[in-house]
């Protein structure tokens, strides 16, 4: 297995913004945070039905609590790779997806 650096780093190109995603009570944790595994599924749920992943990697920098607002950022860099990005209202990220795989990230 290849060890990534434990930060992405996010190359500066525009994506495609997606309508917000409220953080609802079946996606808290018992810290009263966001379950780290509902945002790879919130991410998931971004992705065309036909893109295959390969492999992908989590940053987690901040908690998302009950009634916040995901802004869901994608981003594609080439046809195999791309980010998807959780950002709260001042484009601060909640995490940071980024995956590998076969398609294309946006539609």
């Amino acid at each position: 297995m290849e060890y990534l650096d434990k930060k992405i780093a996010v190359p500066d190109i525009s994506g495609r913004r997606t309508e917000f995603i409220e953080v609802q009570r079946n996606d808290i944790d018992l810290y009263l945070h966001m379950n780290n595994v509902k945002y790879i599924e919130v991410a998931l749920d971004l992705l065309p039905e036909d893109f295959e992943i390969n492999q992908l990697r989590v940053e987690y920098k901040k908690y998302a609590k009950l009634g916040d607002l995901l802004h869901p950022q994608i981003i594609e860099a080439s046809s195999t790779h791309g980010y998807i990005l959780l950002l709260d209202a001042q484009d601060s990220p909640y995490t940071i997806i980024e995956l590998w795989g076969k398609g294309y990230l946006a539609d």
